[in-house]
């Protein structure tokens, strides 16, 4: 196992963007919590029509998820999940790295 956490949060979808902005106020629950991402941006698809339309620069359609996650003490863990165990309440990444948790979000997209 490379890590223990109380709260994965599997991917940089939406929902999962909320909640890193509303800890971002001082509103974080407690314990050891991680984000799963497999870059280290998460695309707003909201802009798309603006980014196809050339209104917007790829850069402007972006959420950089290092600072982020540094201002909520997230872990960035970065890689794709292809694995879950529920026996163990733990995943794989396709690197090989386990993770366990109490909880686990999924929000893929």
């Amino acid at each position: 196992m490379n890590g223990e956490f109380d709260l994965l949060l599997s991917g940089a979808g939406h929902a999962h963007l909320g909640v890193l902005r509303q800890w971002s106020t001082g509103q974080r629950p407690k314990g050891r919590i991680a984000l799963i991402s497999e870059g280290p941006y998460a695309w707003y698809s909201g802009m798309l029509p603006g980014l196809l339309a050339g209104r917007y620069s790829p850069e402007q359609c972006r959420v950089p998820l290092e600072g982020l996650c540094a201002s909520t003490e997230v872990v960035l863990l970065q890689g794709r999940l292809v694995g879950l165990e529920p026996a163990s309440s733990s995943l794989e990444l396709a690197d090989g790295r386990r993770f366990s948790a109490s909880w686990l979000s999924l929000n893929l997209g």
